[in-house]
């Protein structure tokens, strides 16, 4: 799992050199899964209000797209940073198909993307110019969901946004707490704890 400057790193290569940065930022920052994030239309996505709607999937089954529900069967409304308002303006309006039905992330023509296409061939090339260890297209929900828990978001608010039915599935498979932030607590605790009873200067009554 990528830590928050490895993220970053990977975001600053995507900016630079690859079509799909905009898909990769929603997919952090909203932890969208990518049959989710690929399946998002306009008229998913609320610029004025900084909202976008989720409630299906595109997936591919023996070469054939499928539109389905989201494997949890929850539509939910995701609140989405100003930056990434922006982001997505500008997407927009450089896109030759912006219709309400149109596709948030399209070929140019305004077919679905193939997610195994971009994971192959835009995703794992960004890594390695990157120079981050290797992760799977999906694990951005992961980092998105552990960076959340890691500044200290409620677990019921990172479990809202994944779209999940209960927050134990959040505590149980997403939230993999990062190594210095286990060992920042761990520091901290014992600081609350220790704190003057291990000084041999104080007294003890």
């Amino acid at each position: 799992m990528w830590d928050s400057e490895q993220v970053r790193l990977f975001l600053a290569e995507a900016r630079r050199s690859s079509p799909h940065y905009v898909l990769y930022l929603t997919m952090l920052l909203v932890g969208l899964r990518p049959g989710e994030a690929l399946a998002l239309r306009w008229a998913d996505v609320n610029l004025t209000l900084g909202t976008i709607e989720v409630h299906r999937k595109l997936y591919r089954l023996k070469g054939k797209l499928v539109w389905g529900e989201t494997k949890t069967h929850r539509h939910h409304a995701v609140s989405i940073p100003q930056s990434l308002v922006a982001d997505l303006k500008t997407y927009r309006d450089a896109q030759s198909l912006t219709g309400r039905e149109a596709l948030v992330f399209a070929q140019f023509e305004g077919k679905p993307l193939h997610e195994r296409n971009i994971s192959r061939r835009d995703f794992r090339r960004l890594t390695k110019r990157a120079g981050l260890p290797r992760i799977r297209l999906y694990d951005l929900r992961h980092c998105a969901a552990t960076l959340l828990a890691d500044q200290g978001t409620p677990v019921h608010i990172v479990q809202r946004r994944l779209g999940h039915s209960s927050p134990t599935t959040t505590l149980l498979y997403y939230t993999h707490v990062l190594p210095d932030t286990e060992r920042a607590a761990a520091e901290s605790l014992a600081t609350r704890l220790l704190d003057g009873v291990l000084d041999p200067g104080v007294s003890r009554g």
